[in-house]
Parts: structure tokens; C-alpha cells; sequence
């Protein structure tokens, strides 16, 4: 037996629901071993170190899939829909993206859903490279930031909006 919610077929299993503010996105990298590095520290770091969000990894992309022709990954994060939950996803987002995954050379974020809301990136992930950033735009979005000899790039805006 099958559930139908908003037009999503829920299948008949066991599962955990909650309440929760989202929001996906792609990590790119230059070969398959920065790429999962990236994606498991990003998934993991929060949640033992943290503990205000949950994440996993949705798929694994071919380069046709994403923004910049590279190998990729698509990431959920997760934070319970309480009070200044926005503020809890922007803070764990930048604790993720910044210690999980550009720290990992060759690496770039986009943003992989739509919605009517967002977060400025900016202030939670901060400024990494000591004065040598450059504001720009790649691939149709984004800011990027040349740090020595391998840019990175972190879109700018990630939206989340509210599941019930």
C-alpha cells in the first residue's frame, strides 16, 4: 500500500516523520575521493559534534548533473521546526560547508532546491582566505573565492522551506 502527500508517493515502510526545515544542495569536487570526503564530513561533523541537525546524502551525480561539469553529490540537512529554526539551519550550515567541506581541496557548494525563502550564506560560512577572496560569478551564480592555486565556490543562497 502506497501513501500519497503532496503529490509524493510515501511508501509502506517503516520510517521516522518529522516536523523539519530543510534544505539540499550540491557538493562538486575534482575526483571521487575529495568528493566523498567532502560529502561524509559534511553529513557527519554536526551531528556528533554539534547535534542540532541532522544530514545524509541523497545521490550521487554524474558530471551532466551538475553546475560545473564535475562529479557531485546531493545533501539534505535537516533542523526540527521550532522556534529560530532558520537561525539553528544557517548556523549549522556554516559549521558544515566550512568545516566539512571546504576544507576538502577542489570542492564547490550549489544550491539544489527552490523555494520562497533563503540564507544569505555569507555570515555563517564567513570569509576563508585571509583577504585573497573574490567575489564573482560562476556558472550563472554564486560568489566564488580564489584561495593560492584552487578556487572554490559556495552559491549564495540556500532554501529551506517548512515540512509538515
Amino acid at each position: 500500500m502506497n501513501l500519497h502527500i503532496n503529490n509524493i508517493t510515501v511508501d509502506d515502510t517503516y520510517c521516522e516523520a518529522f516536523s523539519g526545515v530543510f534544505t539540499r544542495f550540491i557538493i562538486t569536487a575534482s575526483d571521487k575521493k575529495r568528493l566523498k570526503r567532502a560529502a561524509y564530513l559534511s553529513t557527519a561533523l554536526p551531528s556528533t559534534v554539534f547535534g542540532k541537525s541532522e544530514g545524509g546524502i541523497e545521490a550521487w551525480l554524474d558530471p551532466t548533473e551538475t553546475p560545473d561539469g564535475r562529479i557531485g553529490a546531493v545533501v539534505q540537512i535537516w533542523v526540527n521546526d521550532i522556534k529560530d529554526s532558520d537561525r539553528i539551519l544557517a548556523s549549522e550550515l556554516g559549521w558544515r560547508i566550512r568545516q566539512g567541506i571546504l576544507v576538502v581541496p577542489t570542492t564547490s557548494v550549489f544550491n539544489a532546491l527552490e523555494s520562497g525563502t533563503s540564507i544569505d550564506m555569507m555570515a555563517p560560512v564567513g570569509y576563508c582566505a585571509d583577504g585573497y577572496q573574490v567575489e564573482e560569478e560562476r556558472y550563472g551564480r554564486g560568489w566564488g573565492c580564489d584561495v593560492y592555486f584552487q578556487p572554490w565556490l559556495l552559491t549564495t543562497l540556500y532554501h529551506f522551506p517548512v515540512v509538515f
